[in-house]
């Protein structure tokens, strides 16, 4: 992890320096690599360490997140206006080089070892991987959110410059329903609670299309809290069904699958945007939510809990 923080670091420093279209971008692919070590090491670490209450533990993992979301942009472009996107970049890579040495000597192992062998764990990851095929399935709406949400706002729904404070309150959502959500999964059957969050995000995403006004910000705020709650549910559960020793795996390969899902969904639903118009587009997304259910059900026994 710590590798990985100064990969970062030292990649976000230099392309402060460079200048040139690919030399910019061979360095933020470098960064790429760094930062992306950080969340198929630091969830299972995190698992490990609250196994009783490893949904509420990365519920709080999936609050930082949200509030880094919501800020980071607001930080950013005002450092971008002030002083330039060199300096954005360059106080970016101060803060990975001050962080490494804190998780350095901060941040302690979890007590899993390797105790079988690989082949034997291989054949434990059918459930796990299941899953991870269900969570890229329910995650294509959040993610065309994402990438065309303020579009389909302040075009589609003819919003303006509102579009921006109403995809905001999906994110402010995120800073709150992490812990509640996974809290209550911890108290309560996880599975359950995973597929009551799909038939939320679902419903709510529908009603992204057909509501308006007051009733179309408060939906809103329901589909970020289901979103981002789903987000640390299927994370503990992935750690419930998934063999110790193959946890990061498990959790490297989700984290794959939701880049994929991004980089597919990105030219498709711009395409049929372009053909059929924002809100088929939309409920179409909606409906495509509900399709993980049978994944999700199909998985029904964890491993005991430590």
């Amino acid at each position: 992890m710590v590798v990985g923080f100064l990969v970062n670091a030292v990649a976000f420093a230099g392309a402060s320096l460079l200048r040139g279209v690919m030399p910019l971008a061979a360095a933020l692919f470098i960064a790429g690599i760094g930062g992306s070590t950080y969340h198929s090491i630091g969830i299972p670490l995190i698992s490990d360490l609250f196994p009783t209450r490893r949904g509420e533990a990365l519920g709080y993992h999936q609050t930082g997140g949200s509030v880094g979301s919501f800020l980071a942009p607001l930080v950013i472009g005002a450092l971008v206006e002030t002083s330039g996107w060199r300096s954005a970049l360059l106080i970016s890579s101060i803060l990975g080089f001050a962080l490494a040495p804190v998780l350095w000597y901060r941040l302690r192992d979890s007590s899993v070892e390797v105790v079988e062998g690989y082949r034997l764990g291989l054949r434990k990851l059918k459930g796990p991987l299941v899953l991870v095929l269900a969570a890229a399935i329910y995650l294509v709406a959040f993610r065309g959110l994402q990438l065309f949400g303020t579009l389909y706002f302040g075009q589609g729904k003819g919003l303006g410059p509102q579009a921006y404070v109403l995809f905001s309150l999906s994110q402010v959502a995120g800073i709150f329903s992490g812990p509640v959500c996974g809290r209550l999964s911890d108290i309560m059957d996880r599975r359950k609670a995973i597929i009551s969050l799909v038939l939320v995000e679902g419903a709510s995403a529908f009603g992204l299309v057909f509501l308006t006004g007051i009733s179309l910000y408060l939906t809103l705020v329901v589909f970020g809290f289901a979103a981002f709650g789903l987000l640390a549910t299927m994370d503990a559960y992935l750690g419930d069904v998934t063999t110790p020793q193959l946890f990061g795996t498990v959790v490297g390969i989700n984290l794959a699958a939701s880049f994929i899902v991004s980089s597919v969904l990105s030219p498709v639903l711009g395409g049929v945007i372009g053909v059929y118009g924002y809100d088929l587009s939309f409920t179409l997304l909606a409906a495509f939510t509900f399709l993980s259910l049978p994944l999700i059900l199909y998985v029904k026994r964890p491993r005991e809990k430590p």
